[in-house]
């Protein structure tokens, strides 16, 4: 099976690389059963336990994503309080690192600094926000607002893209687990935010009738 593994070795790393208590560690297991991000190989409904049961990642799993990574509980995954956070914190980077003209932001040194690495970190917690349950403007705020935290996330992780080809790349490629799916920079612009339309080079849209994500595409215009 792809990416999967016994839960005892779950529980394992969480303790070692993570710090959480065994308790903790079985907690979160456990809730990553119920939010749906792992599963039991063989029984779907199966809870987690610490043992050479065999469980795996499910749903969309992409590793590629650049807030790809193990949450765990205890944090407030209030939707706008974590978009705010992002905001800010991508914010005062870039505003650290740019030059005093203003005309060049050292995008290797955010990379390094640690308000990066606490950023990526609260990144991840979006993949436990259903954008769903959002009202109608705070879901386009909220996805407004991921959309330019990601950008400056992937030029930092990715480069900036240096032609129209590459730039094509970047937004296609670039990408944020959110409630358990992926949605790339043009998923959320064109998808999203345009309420599922093709983009200037795309022949279909971004989302098919059966792509769960869908359910989270603005009203088109009449």
């Amino acid at each position: 099976h792809h990416y999967s593994f016994y839960g005892r070795e779950l529980v394992e790393w969480l303790v070692k690389e993570e710090g959480l208590s065994l308790q903790d560690a079985m907690s979160t297991g456990g809730d990553l059963v119920k939010e749906g991000l792992i599963a039991h190989v063989a029984d779907a409904s199966h809870p987690f336990v610490d043992s050479h049961e065999l469980f795996k990642v499910v749903g969309a799993y992409h590793p590629s994503a650049l807030n790809s990574g193990l949450t765990h509980s205890g944090f407030d995954l209030s939707a706008s309080k974590i978009t705010e956070n992002l905001r800010k914190s991508i914010t005062m980077l870039h505003g650290n690192h740019v030059s005093e003209d203003g005309n060049k932001v050292d995008y290797d040194a955010i990379k390094s600094d640690v308000e990066f690495a606490k950023y990526v970190m609260t990144s991840q917690l979006l993949q436990r926000v259903d954008p769903k349950l959002l009202g109608k403007d705070d879901k386009s705020a909220f996805f407004i607002n991921i959309y330019n935290s990601l950008i400056i996330h992937g030029i930092v992780s990715r480069g900036a893209p240096s032609n129209h080809l590459s730039r094509i790349g970047f937004f296609k490629k670039v990408s944020y687990v959110i409630g358990g799916l992926n949605y790339s920079l043009n998923d959320i612009e064109n998808g999203v935010l345009r309420g599922n339309k093709k983009g200037m080079i795309d022949l279909t849209r971004p989302f098919s009738s059966t792509d769960p994500r869908l359910g989270v595409a603005a009203e088109r215009d009449s």
